[in-house]
């Protein structure tokens, strides 16, 4: 029994030391048909972007490097990591972000003082708190939702396990991310206005600002998209804003009629009872309200509508700008912020797009900067505003005794825009919504406004209740 049982023990001492001289010859390719397989050698590079991301903001993402996949193993070296954001004016490349991001690191990862080289040790990576690159427009919204965002990273193999494979030079890898985009919930800078003017009317004001429809067009446009994508032509093709106005039940109708924005040829308003051609303006362009242009005359007393404009109506016939429909100096004076208004807006500080705090600021130096010194307001104003001023003859006391007086707020008469004719229209970043004005309210309370999200014409409206 016992030397069956050591003959056993020989024969297994027998068996381990074969396995293992098959396993050392097949390592060493002393069996024919047998070759160690070759080493492989690579690096780990991840990204992910934040979803959504509303218009005006910027895009946030972050980036992993990791060194567990080369089975050198070496330690790997990271020059660069360039973003690129394929937006709808064309990719938008961030340069090398390598020294700009903060990174957690593990395993051995390391920097250099400047950043400029980062080291990965076999088993070791490093990520990056979330940056922000490439600000989303409206026109992101339109054609590149959702925004499509590419990374590449330049790596080098220091090759310090001997590997007779590694890699040389330069090494690239390449990872991607996106982001669904979503117009902002409200929009700050859209307002009306009513102000009894102290002279028997009141005048009425829809501005809304430049998030649906501006004042900018030609290769200046902001936030189109692109220069050429707004034109001055689409200004006057059929732009138009619908004013209401209503006794204080909130039902009944004095005035109802659409304001053009702005045509060539001159003005008619009732002088005397009667309809009249009024002069030409000084650019020969007007605002031709609601007799003449896109305007219409829908209902109620039409000499009740004494006065309108529109802001690029104002811009084009402020004092000094034109004179008989010729550009008039500084305006016309050749130079870096000469434009033929009629053609395009003035140029800004930019940029156009994406929009930013300084895209609608005109440089100081460019006469269209500042307020006119004769009439007070914007040399250019780039908001998109319709007025209109009323006769208080609209606006008895009610009931003649009290106590509701005369006029707009004091008889507690109610007002409202119900349509606004915007061809073409920017994206409306408005939160759907129903609002009003009520009767008695101050000048110059701020009307809000029920905006539908809109594609190429936008309505904006305001439903009038007490």
């Amino acid at each position: 029994m016992q030397r069956n049982g050591v003959r056993g023990r020989a024969g297994f001492s027998s068996l381990v030391v074969a396995v293992v001289a098959l396993a050392v010859a097949a390592v060493l390719g002393a069996i024919p048909g047998s070759a160690a397989l070759p080493k492989v050698h690579g690096i780990g590079f991840l990204k992910g972007c934040d979803s959504p991301t509303a218009v005006g903001e910027e895009m946030s993402c972050r980036v992993a490097i990791r060194n567990t996949i080369d089975n050198g193993p070496d330690t790997l070296t990271v020059t660069s990591v360039v973003d690129l954001v394929h937006a709808a004016g064309g990719d938008e490349v961030s340069g090398n972000l390598l020294p700009t991001l903060n990174f957690t690191f593990s395993g051995g990862a390391s920097c250099n003082l400047g950043q400029t080289l980062c080291t990965l040790p076999p088993g070791s990576s490093m990520e990056s708190d979330s940056f922000l690159f490439h600000t989303v427009t409206v026109a992101d919204v339109t054609s590149a939702n959702p925004l499509v965002d590419h990374a590449t990273l330049t790596w080098q193999d220091t090759c310090d396990s001997q590997s007779p494979n590694c890699p040389v030079g330069d090494q690239f890898a390449t990872t991607g991310s996106q982001t669904t985009l979503q117009a902002p919930s409200s929009c700050p800078n859209v307002i009306k206005t009513a102000e009894d003017n102290g002279d028997g009317t009141t005048t009425f004001v829809f501005d809304q600002g430049t998030f649906t429809n501006d004042n900018s067009y030609g290769v200046n446009a902001i936030g189109w998209g692109g220069a050429g994508k707004h034109t001055f032509g689409n200004l006057t093709g059929s732009d138009r804003a619908k004013f209401q106005m209503f006794k204080p039940d909130g039902v009944t109708p004095i005035l109802s009629f659409d304001v053009d924005y702005l045509t060539s040829g001159a003005r008619k308003s009732y002088v005397g009872g009667v309809l009249t051609q009024l002069p030409p303006t000084p650019s020969r362009y007007d605002s031709m309200g609601p007799f003449g242009g896109d305007g219409r005359f829908v209902l109620g007393n039409p000499q009740w509508v004494v006065g309108w404009n529109s802001s690029l109506a104002q811009n084009l016939n402020n004092p000094g700008v034109y004179s008989a429909g010729v550009l008039q100096a500084p305006y016309s004076t050749p130079g870096p912020f000469f434009v033929n208004p009629l053609v395009n807006s003035p140029k800004t500080l930019g940029p156009a797009d994406p929009v930013g705090p300084s895209s609608f600021s005109i440089d100081p130096a460019s006469p269209w900067a500042g307020n006119n010194s004769t009439s007070g307001k914007p040399k250019w104003d780039f908001n998109d505003s319709y007025s209109v001023t009323i006769s208080n003859a609209a606006f008895p006391d009610p009931d003649g005794a009290g106590p509701l007086g005369a006029g707009f707020a004091a008889g507690g008469y109610l007002a409202g825009v119900s349509f606004v004719h915007n061809s073409p229209a920017k994206v409306c970043p408005l939160k759907p919504g129903e609002f009003q004005m009520n009767a008695g309210y101050p000048n110059g309370t701020q009307w809000t406004l029920r905006v539908r999200p809109c594609r190429s014409r936008c309505r904006t409206g305001a439903r009038t209740q007490r």
